[in-house]
């Protein structure tokens, strides 16, 4: 529960625990730990979906494979930041795994990302998750999304 300020009087708000879009799971996300702040740095931003309906888009981004030239080119677990310089980040890791049989060639994620193997999945969110650890600051945030059946 957090406390937001209404007329002058302090009220405790309350969040839900299911939502309906990312957006909503975000600025939720972001008001209880990050006191209302956007997120500093998202490595992963691939075409920004997080950020629309009035979420800001983080100051740094990068993609290790731009879909847009506006966006620099960087690999979220190699990034050209200092030790402990971000606050705050967001990771969106690919989570398709399999060895290309059945219907997760159809899946969109899988066309656009590739399927990984799972070995190669576990030693992605390894490497991302130590590159993390590196660029926070002590205590910094970091939000990791996934998928629940991965």
């Amino acid at each position: 529960m957090q406390k937001q300020l209404l007329n002058g009087i302090e009220h405790n708000k309350h969040f839900k625990s299911v939502f309906e879009d990312e957006q909503d799971l975000l600025s939720c996300i972001l008001q209880l730990h990050n006191n209302g702040m956007m997120v500093d740095l998202d490595p992963m931003f691939f075409k920004g979906k997080f950020y629309q309906d009035g979420l800001e888009r983080p100051k740094l981004i990068f993609d290790i494979n731009p879909q847009e030239i506006w966006i620099p080119k960087g690999n979220a677990t190699k990034l050209n930041l200092a030790n402990e310089s971000i606050k705050s980040m967001i990771l969106d890791p690919p989570f398709m795994f399999g060895t290309g049989h059945g219907a997760q060639d159809d899946f969109y994620s899988s066309k656009t990302h590739g399927l990984l193997t799972w070995e190669n999945l576990q030693k992605l969110y390894k490497d991302i998750l130590k590159e993390a650890n590196r660029v926070l600051v002590n205590k910094g945030l970091l939000i990791f999304k996934c998928q629940d059946y991965t």
